[in-house]
């Protein structure tokens, strides 16, 4: 039995990344797509949300955009919470 990985308010981690997704897919508020994303950046998670962020990317946005990849790479390489918010809110 595998240990459950819990975020810093005890979310459960996976859960976390899929409430993301679905909030930035249905374009629902974007508070609640900068909560989650801050959630799991702030538990520690950076690696992890740039990875979710790239994944998100590639797999619902880049045929539509595939000039946002080198902004995406400018962003990704600082390591803020503030420059994820901004590859968000984009």
């Amino acid at each position: 039995m595998s240990k459950l990985a819990l975020t810093r308010y005890l979310y459960i981690y996976d859960e976390v990344g899929f409430s993301f997704i679905t909030a930035l897919l249905k374009k629902q508020s974007i508070n609640e797509c900068y909560f989650w994303i801050s959630e799991l950046f702030l538990s520690g998670y950076e690696k992890e949300s740039w990875e979710l962020i790239w994944f998100i990317y590639y797999d619902f946005y880049y045929i539509n955009n595939p000039l946002f990849e080198t902004f995406l790479f400018k962003k990704c390489g600082s390591g803020e919470l503030k420059d994820i918010f901004t590859v968000v809110k984009n």
